[in-house]
Formats: structure tokens, C-alpha cells, sequence
């Protein structure tokens, strides 16, 4: 089954290398990379929203293997899970922060998440989409201490320097001081925002070897100015010292750092067009915070200035990642990168020296490129537009990347959609604009560039209602787990080095759309979770939970050791688990209040219950038993192609007579010929799971063989075979081989 799910506009097309091993219906099964189909486990519960009312969203936080969270974002607050369960504050109280994203600002207009979010450490970074909010930290320093705070380099990014005649100077060199500019340069939304001056006029000299100083006289050096602390010949080594003071050689002179040419104001309040007031940021390395002299008084105005590139009145970052040891931020068609692995640091130059260590200030330009929506650090930087997919790199590989070592090129037109990509083995999977395709981009030898290719196209029509969030699971499958506007989710199994590709649908029992998915390390060590938020209707009013996919049922190795107990077997949504001395009452189901729900109990399937007051009423005593909501998995064939004399059996009439299924780690099911419009309910006949030497008071082993199974079709032009398991009960479908007559005339 590992081609998956093909559109039907294949279904004749049995010449296709995929054919054979894809399928007219794949639904809650799981395409193995060896071929079989594996049911795949169920949902557990974890806790409902904070209000089941509004949409949140799952974001994923790992710190290693064995510390990994999942942070749900709401309406101004944000909660976490980890190890399978709600981070509490104190017994039932989840653990909650206040967070300063509105509901509103969570979600993009066409339905993706308008957070882009990159980790370092316990550190996340934080753009929003609507380039509103300034970029944010949250930074974990234990599992109940979470702290937002406001992402705020005092060196950059700056926009370009003025070119006009207004020009600005300060009232004074330190602390809150006041900017005055010659002409209307400042709005009430500059509150926060940066200001760089720089001397107007470069009149001090630069220092000199073998030169006669006097006491208070100023020299420049590297664009740092001095001053001389005593009467004498300078030496030979120039003054280069960032702080405090120096001499330039064994009996020259003592030199005193007075500024690096330029200082930096942060404006803290708003009085008119032409007057504002701020900080004087620390300057570069020196721990001083001080203006150069040279732009302060009215009469040491400058036009040397430049305003900062991050505020309410111009923009915010929308997306950030990391690549090449920076941290990059990318704006409405602007890139901001940070200095190499100091990632609070964006100076685009050191005392006015512009070096590759520099932090980095780029454009992109194309005629058709109106925002970025989202950055990935690969081999290259990837950007992605409404335009088309570019480049970021070095221009030499030779040197560092750099601020003189930079450029972007386009590398296509496919166009993207706001969903940050997922990097898939050595290529990067992303969402084309209209959200119906995924793409996967790599390099290309035979073209010199990076290029993509449509991984939708065997089944085009399963994302056709628009892809807006996923996920990727590395094990212990390959899988991207795709959440669609329509609230489907679907899943893509994929390995590139075995050529398997294969879409699937994961439609979650009780109806439910699922609006967010995420995936991290599973606690036990044995692959990751995926998570879901689930919006569903219980009782007559909306809900919306919180849970996580496990790994599917594992039964033993060929020697028969190891493997899951069969009483672990879970196969149910929304479910929990009761394990502990026997008992016939369940409690603790308030979720699933006035529910039909499964029962699995000690590896028997128990008739269905309702919940009622929270709790249900078993048939017996029981001491492992996973509840929750039934869900269907269904394989449908596609025609069954067996060859005939005259060519292709396809079109002809034929009859499929009888069937032999290869099971893996499986117990009950049902087979058939399926209903001729497939989301129709299909009258099938059940497996026989029970042989007479089966104890009666206990639950029929899980098995794996053969069952050959008389098939209850008719003579027909289409041969189809259907398999459904709707119990909560595992199953794995290894190999199909029916026998089947083909009326050649």
C-alpha cells in the first residue's frame, strides 16, 4: 500500500509503476515503507482548551530527546503539555502565562498559523505575520517558569542613511536625552524605535606614529576618537582600545576612549513631528553609554543619521529562522541577520568598520515579490514568497558569509503559501500559494539550482481544500501530517532514498476537524507523538481537546520474544486509559459525556457504552481498559488489473472469487466488495478471528497468517476488494492475492 491513495484520474492508468501499490481509498491506515498497511493508533485525550469557543494553535518546543513540550497559544495566554499531560501550577490547575498575541493575530486570513517560531535552546524567537507586533522571546528556565519578553538589539537593523539636508542633533551625551531634527522627521508610532547619529563633521584627525600631542587633544583611529592624557610623542602602536585608555607605545602617549563616531537612542516619547526623547543605548563593547560630542548642542546638528528599520511606523519581522550561525529575521522584502552566534546583536558595523562578522541588512528585489512568508536554513537560505522560492548564500565560498559575502537569487516561480516548510531528509517540503500542492525542493545538478517537485500529483485531490498547517513525524514512521482548511487531516508517508510516496486520510473518530498538529519525542523513548487540537461537538456544544497519537501496536519478533502486551492495544479517539485492580465503573469521561464510545477491556472488545455523568458501567470487573471514540479504517483496491489474452483484464467483465490477506499483528476486520460510491457504508462480511482451541473466557490472540475468505462478489466490469477494521483492535494487511475469472469476449 506504500503509493497510497491515487486520484481517481489514475484509476485507469494500471501502466503506472504505482499502481499496483496504491489504492481507490486509504483511510486511518498507515502506508509502511515495506509495502504493508498498518492501522495507525489512536488519540488519547490530554485536556480540553482554555476556551473551546475560540481557535488555538500547537507549537513544538524541544529541548532534547527527553525534554520536549507542547505550547498551546490562545487568546493572550499560552498553556503546556509534556510527558503526555498538562503542565500544572498546582493539582488540576494547568500552567498558564499571559502571552501579548490577541486571538485575532493568531491566524493568517486564508487559515495558516500567522506565528513564525525558530528555537535556540530554551529559547523561542517570535515574528507575527501581520508585521505588527515586535519580534518576542519566550524562554523556559524550568517546566513552570515561562517568560515572553521583548526582542529589542540595541545596535540595528537600521534603514539607509539620510541623504537630504535635515538634520538632528541631542541635548546632551547621556541618559534621557532629547533629538531635535531641522524638518518633520518623527511620528507618535516611533515610540521604541531606534535612532543612530554620527558626526557630521570628521575634522579629528587621525592618529599618527612619531607625532607631538598635547594634553586634551583628539585623534581617530579604526572610527573610534581619543583623547590625550598627557604631553608626548605618540609610539607605534595605534590606539584600538574600546574602553578606558591606553598608550600607543612604551613612553608615547596614554590615550582616553571617548566615543566609536556615532551613538544610538532609543525614543521613549513622542512630542511633535521634530522633537523626541529617548535612552542612550550602550555603546558597542565599551559600556558606555554616551553620544559622540559631535551631535550634541544645535550647533553640532547632523545629517549623519539613521532611524531604525524595526517600529509601528515602518514594520516588524513576519518570520525568522536560523542559518549559518545567525539568527535571520525577514520582513515585508527586507532580511535582518544577526552577528555570527550572537543572536541579540544586529550592528551592521563595528566603530563604523564593516567586517564579515558584521551583522547582515539585505533586499529582496523581483517584479513580482510583494512580502516574505517564511525563511528556512538549509544548505542555503531559502525564502519563500507569493512570487517564487529564493536563494540566500555566499557569493565566494571561499570567505564567511557576510555583509560584502551575500546575495539572493530567485531559483523559481512554483510560489508559496504561509506554512513554514518541513526538511525532509535533503529536501525541503513546502506549500505551494493556493495550498493544493506540496512541493519538495532540492538541488539539481543537471540545472546548477534548486528546483521542485509536486509531491501531490498521484493525488491531487486530497489536498485540495487547502493545506494551512503540518507536521512532521521522522519516527517511527515517515510521515508529514497535513491539516486541511476543511479541517481533514491527512497524512504523507515519504522516503526519498526508497522512492515511497503515499498520501492517506487520518479522519479522527467522532467527527471531529482538527485545526493544529505538532509532533515531539514520545516520553518512552520509542518514536514522536503527534498532537492534535480536535474541535468536536459533545452533548450539544463545542469542544475543543487537546491529544496525542501514539505509535501503533507492536506484536513480537520472529522468535516470538518481545512485543506489546495485548491489553495495550489502543485503538480508540479522545480515549483514556483505566489500569489498576478490577473494577466495572469507569470514571473520568466528562469529555465524552452523552457519547456512544468503544471499550477495549483486558484485550477483548466489550459492547459499546454511553457515557452518562461522566462515567460507564462495564459488563464485568476489568483491570486495563482504554475507552473513547470508535473510528473507521478503511482500504478500498484500486481495479484489480490480472491481464488477459486479449490485454488488459481493465473494462472487461470478471469476478473476483475468493481472496487471501496476509495479516501482520492483527485481530478482527471485515471484507468485501465496496459500495459503488466509496463514502457509502459497504455490506461486508466479517473475519473470523476465534478458532475452536481459543479459550471462550478470554480474548481471541492477536495474530499473524493467512485468511482466505470466500469473496461475495458478482461478475462485474470493476474489481474491487474493500477491508475495514472498525473494532478497537490493531491491524497490519501485508499482501492482497485474489483469484479472479476474466471474460476475454
Amino acid at each position: 500500500m506504500n503509493a497510497g491513495e491515487l486520484t481517481p484520474l489514475l484509476q485507469g492508468r494500471s501502466d503506472l509503476g504505482k499502481f499496483a501499490s496504491g489504492c481507490a481509498l486509504l483511510q486511518n491506515f498507515i502506508p509502511r515503507v515495506q509495502g504493508p498497511g498498518t492501522r495507525r493508533g489512536g488519540s488519547h485525550f490530554a485536556a480540553a482548551v482554555k476556551d473551546s469557543n475560540d481557535r488555538g494553535w500547537l507549537v513544538r518546543f524541544e529541548f532534547s530527546a527527553t525534554q520536549a513540550y507542547v505550547l498551546e497559544f490562545g487568546d493572550a495566554y499560552v498553556r503546556f503539555y509534556t510527558n503526555r499531560g498538562v503542565v500544572e501550577s498546582a493539582p488540576n490547575v494547568p500552567y498558564e502565562i499571559v502571552s501579548p498575541y490577541a486571538l485575532a493575530d493568531l491566524t493568517n486570513p486564508d487559515g495558516t498559523f500567522a506565528l513564525k517560531i525558530v528555537q535556540s535552546g530554551d529559547v523561542l524567537y517570535i515574528a507575527n505575520q501581520y508585521r505588527t507586533y515586535a519580534p518576542r522571546t519566550l524562554t523556559r528556565s524550568g517546566a513552570t517558569s515561562w517568560a515572553f519578553a521583548e526582542y529589542q538589539p540595541k545596535q540595528g537593523p537600521f534603514l539607509e542613511e539620510n541623504t537630504g539636508t535635515t538634520t538632528i542633533y541631542a541635548d546632551a551625551s547621556t541618559g534621557n536625552v532629547t533629538l531635535t531634527a531641522s524638518a518633520s522627521t518623527f511620528a507618535s508610532t516611533d515610540v521604541g524605535r531606534l535612532v543612530r547619529l554620527q558626526a557630521q563633521n570628521l575634522d579629528v584627525l587621525p592618529w599618527e606614529t612619531g607625532k607631538v600631542y598635547a594634553i586634551n587633544d583628539l585623534s581617530r583611529y579604526d572610527g573610534k576618537t581619543y583623547k590625550a592624557l598627557n604631553n608626548a610623542t605618540s609610539g607605534t602602536s595605534p590606539p584600538i582600545h574600546e574602553q578606558g585608555k591606553a598608550y600607543d607605545g612604551k613612553t608615547g602617549v596614554q590615550w582616553e576612549y571617548q566615543d566609536a563616531g556615532y551613538g544610538i537612542v532609543r525614543i521613549t516619547a513622542y512630542t511633535s513631528a521634530t522633537v523626541v526623547d529617548g535612552d542612550v543605548l550602550q555603546d558597542v563593547a565599551t559600556g558606555l553609554n554616551q553620544l559622540p560630542a559631535a551631535v550634541v548642542g544645535a550647533g553640532n546638528a547632523s545629517k549623519r543619521w539613521r532611524l531604525g528599520a524595526w517600529s509601528a511606523t515602518t514594520e516588524y519581522p513576519s518570520t525568522v529562522t536560523f542559518w549559518n550561525s545567525r539568527l535571520w529575521w525577514g520582513g515585508q522584502l527586507r532580511l535582518w541577520a544577526s552577528v555570527p552566534d550572537d543572536y541579540t546583536n544586529l550592528a551592521g558595523d563595528f566603530f563604523g568598520q564593516t567586517t564579515l562578522d558584521c551583522a547582515i541588512w539585505a533586499i529582496v528585489t523581483a517584479e513580482d515579490v510583494n512580502e516574505i512568508l517564511w525563511l528556512a536554513g538549509d544548505v542555503v537560505l531559502v525564502i519563500g514568497t507569493p512570487g517564487g522560492e529564493f536563494v540566500g548564500r555566499e557569493i565566494t565560498t571561499t570567505e564567511a558569509v557576510g555583509p560584502s559575502n551575500f546575495k539572493i537569487k530567485r531559483e523559481s516561480k512554483r510560489r508559496t503559501r504561509a506554512v513554514q516548510p518541513a526538511a525532509i531528509g535533503e529536501n525541503l517540503v513546502y506549500v505551494q500559494r493556493a495550498g493544493r500542492r506540496l512541493l519538495s525542493m532540492g538541488y539539481r545538478l543537471e540545472s546548477d539550482r534548486f528546483g521542485s517537485a509536486d509531491l501531490a500529483v498521484l493525488a491531487e485531490r486530497m489536498t485540495r481544500d487547502g493545506i494551512i498547517d503540518m507536521a512532521w513525524q521522522a519516527e517511527p514512521f515517515s510521515i508529514l501530517w497535513v491539516v486541511l482548511a476543511s479541517g481533514k487531516l491527512v497524512a504523507f508517508t515519504y522516503d526519498q532514498d526508497q522512492d515511497v510516496t503515499g498520501w492517506h486520510r487520518q479522519p479522527i473518530g467522532g467527527d471531529a476537524d482538527v485545526e493544529s498538529v505538532v509532533s515531539i519525542p514520545s516520553p518512552d523513548g520509542l518514536g514522536e507523538d503527534v498532537w492534535i487540537i480536535a474541535k468536536r461537538t459533545i452533548d450539544g456544544a463545542t469542544a475543543r481537546y487537546v491529544e496525542w497519537i501514539g505509535r501503533p501496536w507492536e506484536g513480537p519478533d520472529n522468535d516470538g520474544s518481545g512485543g506489546d502486551a495485548q491489553e495495550d492495544a489502543f485503538y480508540v479517539d479522545s480515549g483514556l486509559t483505566y489500569d489498576g485492580v478490577p473494577a466495572d465503573v469507569m470514571t473520568g469521561l466528562d469529555h465524552l459525556e452523552g457519547e456512544t464510545v468503544q471499550v477495549l477491556a483486558d484485550g477483548a472488545v466489550h459492547p459499546d457504552c454511553v457515557v452518562s455523568g461522566g462515567s460507564v458501567t462495564l459488563n464485568d470487573d476489568y483491570s486495563v481498559v482504554h475507552i473513547g471514540l470508535g473510528y473507521q479504517s478503511r482500504y478500498v483496491s484500486n481495479d484489480l488489473e490480472a491481464g488477459g489474452t486479449a490485454g488488459t483484464s481493465m473494462g472487461k467483465t470478471s469476478r473476483v472469487h475468493e481472496v487471501a490477506i496476509r495479516f501482520v499483528d492483527t485481530l478482527g476486520g471485515k471484507v468485501g466488495k465496496p459500495a459503488e460510491d466509496l463514502s457509502d457504508a459497504s455490506t461486508l462480511d466479517r473475519i473470523e478471528t476465534r478458532v475452536p482451541a481459543d479459550p471462550m473466557n478470554s480474548a481471541p490472540p492477536i495474530y499473524s497468517g493467512v485468511r482466505v475468505i470466500n469473496f461475495p462478489g458478482d461478475w462485474d466490469k470493476e474489481k474491487r476488494i474493500e477491508i475495514v477494521q472498525d473494532q478497537p483492535l490493531p491491524m497490519t494487511i501485508a499482501a492482497i492475492m485474489p483469484k479472479l475469472q476474466v471474460n476475454d469476449r
